[in-house]
């Protein structure tokens, strides 16, 4: 497991870089330098209706957490990154995986996941809280039909851009001027890298754990889905990184 020494470059994007490493034991997404200049660089593209995507690294003046800034000549929004690929190995103390699976799973492979998901390639940027209602980020997180796993949340927004019910469905539609940015699912998925979560023709998500339905609990039951969920996991964030690598080269 190769881990960068603690020195930013913000000229290139490291996707062996732990993020963890610039933000003072605080959370990444909003205390970590390196990450948001890593998304400053790679969403800093163009549109497929060939409008530039202008993001901008900036200091929230209320929390003074970093943010991203999206600009254009209509609208201007505030964007947060996002950890997309949730260990739940901390943090989630009153639900049964901290009991009964969790405490099971050695601690070198706990480290393992957490370094992975501590990489560019398991992060993304969404809107900050609109108004009165939640962001995306804190209901994906509270929901209980999703737990905060991101096969989950991109299922439901694939299914917002079908204009379908799930879970997420009030919150996505809040948001829908940011969805509407990118046009369709296929657009969003290509534009934030997440091809090798879906299927060739964008119809399906590849689900970290098998999936019939959003009645299913959402959270792994068992060491062995547990183990499942961690495999899939690490193999889409080191696509994910090489994709990105790929698309900087």
């Amino acid at each position: 497991m190769a881990r960068t020494k603690n020195i930013m470059n913000t000229n290139l994007v490291d996707i062996n870089y732990d993020v963890r490493l610039d933000s003072k034991g605080k959370d990444p997404d909003g205390y970590s330098l390196t990450l948001n200049k890593y998304h400053e660089k790679l969403w800093n593209k163009q549109l497929s209706n060939g409008q530039l995507f202008n993001v901008e690294t900036a200091i929230d003046d209320y929390d003074k957490k970093y943010i991203l800034k999206y600009h254009s000549d209509t609208q201007e929004i505030i964007l947060s990154s996002d950890i997309i690929v949730t260990t739940y190995t901390s943090g989630w103390s009153n639900k049964p995986i901290s009991r009964e699976v969790i405490p099971y799973i050695q601690n070198d492979i706990k480290e393992v996941f957490d370094y992975y998901a501590h990489t560019i390639g398991a992060f993304i940027v969404f809107p900050k809280r609109k108004n009165n209602g939640n962001s995306i980020n804190q209901d994906r997180g509270v929901n209980d039909k999703i737990y905060d796993r991101f096969d989950l949340t991109l299922e439901c927004i694939r299914l917002h851009y079908l204009e379908l019910d799930n879970p997420l469905a009030d919150t996505l539609r809040r948001y829908d001027f940011y969805f509407k940015i990118f046009g369709d699912f296929r657009t969003f998925c290509s534009f934030y890298l997440l091809d090798d979560l879906v299927s060739k023709n964008y119809s399906e998500i590849k689900f970290f754990l098998p999936f019939s339905g959003f009645e299913d609990y959402p959270l792994p039951k068992s060491i062995s889905e547990y183990n499942l969920f961690m495999k899939n996991g690490i193999k889409f964030i080191r696509q994910r990184n090489n994709r990105i690598l790929k698309w900087l080269s």
